[in-house]
């Protein structure tokens, strides 16, 4: 017995499945299509605004307490929303609604897996309401930015683009886990 090798299993840290719903490979393409549909819905707008946030800090030489105003602005958004809120609460929560969709899921949830996913449409109004507002505060949030001076806009640019990295990388592990669930 000396030869025989420890059990070592790594316990996703996500429920990839809600319950009821069995694992398995079918509509494993669906849910692939909406993790790219969600990846590329937070990652373009993090390469985008990183770009024009970047810019515009350089542009404006900030020194002493503006500087460390900027910087503690990106940290507080990277830490509170991308790994608090993205990466801790919704990217587990996106994960397992993308476990969910096999191919015995409505067509709509199927083609729509991205909106699916992050609850834009489904059959619980309670939820589609609660997505619908969430997404209306994000715009009017960006809206409201664009009217701040041009070294805080930067720091806030920058400090959301961090926090969607941060979420887009919390999403692709959350479903990963659920995945190693699925074999």
């Amino acid at each position: 017995m000396a030869d025989r090798q420890p059990d070592i299993t790594v316990e996703p840290t996500v429920d990839p499945l809600p319950s009821g719903v069995a694992p398995s490979t079918a509509g494993r393409g669906w849910r692939l299509w909406g993790l790219l549909g969600v990846v590329l819905l937070l990652g373009r707008p993090a390469y985008s605004l990183g770009v024009q946030g970047w810019g515009l800090l350089s542009e404006a030489n900030a020194a002493g307490w503006r500087l460390a105003a900027g910087i503690a602005i990106v940290v507080a958004l990277a830490w509170g929303e991308g790994l608090r809120a993205l990466a801790r609460s919704w990217a587990p929560f996106v994960a397992r609604r993308l476990h969910a969709i096999t191919d015995d899921a409505p067509g709509w949830a199927r083609w729509l897996a991205p909106a699916y996913a992050t609850g834009l449409v489904d059959s619980d109004t309670r939820l589609v309401r609660r997505a619908w507002i969430g997404a209306a505060a994000i715009v009017v949030a960006v809206i409201g930015v664009r009217f701040l001076p041009p070294f805080w806009r930067g720091s806030v640019d920058l400090g959301v683009a961090s926090a969607l990295a941060i979420g887009v990388i919390g999403l692709v592990r959350a479903f990963a886990a659920g995945s190693a669930t699925d074999r």
